[in-house]
């Protein structure tokens, strides 16, 4: 995903979540927030991280990561290298991105389904 593209679908989200905390402010006030007012800038926060790491690993590390090679790839590349450094710091954030990725899926969901239950 492009730099531009993935930031401006961050700032997009934060303004949606901006916008619901916001209707939730002057609907019910703040000492009547259910647990998924909570969470949303919950998952805010976590899809901000998501997209730093995910810029980072482009940015600073080249876009290397260990995903995608095979055992011959991997034992060709030489331990005292910049690419090796790259590939191995990558690969961690990239790790970190998914788990970001993961939390915030879930938090989505815990979100709507409160909500409905809300609703009922």
């Amino acid at each position: 995903m492009a730099d531009g593209e993935a930031f401006t679908l961050l700032a997009l989200g934060l303004t949606i979540i901006g916008i619901r905390i916001w209707a939730r402010w002057i609907q019910v006030g703040p000492s009547n927030w259910q647990l998924d007012d909570y969470f949303m800038p919950l998952a805010g926060v976590a899809f901000t991280l998501e997209t730093v790491a995910a810029y980072l690993v482009r940015v600073l590390f080249l876009g290397y990561t260990n995903s995608y090679m095979t055992d011959e790839e991997r034992a060709a590349i030489d331990p005292n290298s910049r690419e090796y450094f790259d590939r191995q710091w990558g690969s961690k954030i990239q790790v970190l991105g998914w788990s970001l990725y993961a939390f915030i899926l879930w938090a989505l969901k815990f979100c709507v389904a409160v909500f409905y239950g809300r609703l009922a």
